[in-house]
């Protein structure tokens, strides 16, 4: 019984606090979501929304990744597989935030038919 508490605890442990893949992930995500927040005034195309996103969140992409590469190395995952699976998580974070992006920018109005001071409702 003891074993078995010993052991889920070990594998529970990589995955909380700072530094870990859980929180890295929590990481990269909040900076995607912050950019897509911060974008939507731009009006970018979605090719150059997926591109600036990953140019200003690199660097917490880059510490997912890692966290990723190295957990499922631990875990006897082959590197290529490893990075491959990054890769995939990676993108698929990209993939939602343009999505979402997309979104905000469809339902947000035009500059030009925002009112402005003077004509907005009394």
């Amino acid at each position: 019984m003891l074993t078995l508490a010993l052991a889920a605890a070990l594998v529970a442990a990589p995955d909380a606090g700072a530094g870990s893949p859980g929180q890295l992930r929590k990481d990269f995500g909040a900076c995607l979501n912050k950019f897509v927040e911060a974008s939507v005034k731009d009006r970018l195309a979605p090719d150059a929304f997926t591109t600036a996103a990953k140019a200003a969140c690199a660097t917490k992409e880059a510490a997912f990744r890692k966290s990723i590469v190295d957990a499922d190395l631990r875990m006897k995952i082959k590197q290529a597989e490893a990075e491959e699976n990054a890769n995939m998580q990676v993108e698929d974070y990209v993939v939602n935030a343009a999505d979402k992006y997309a979104g905000y920018v469809a339902e947000a109005p035009k500059p030009a038919e925002a009112p402005t001071l003077a004509e907005a409702p009394k």
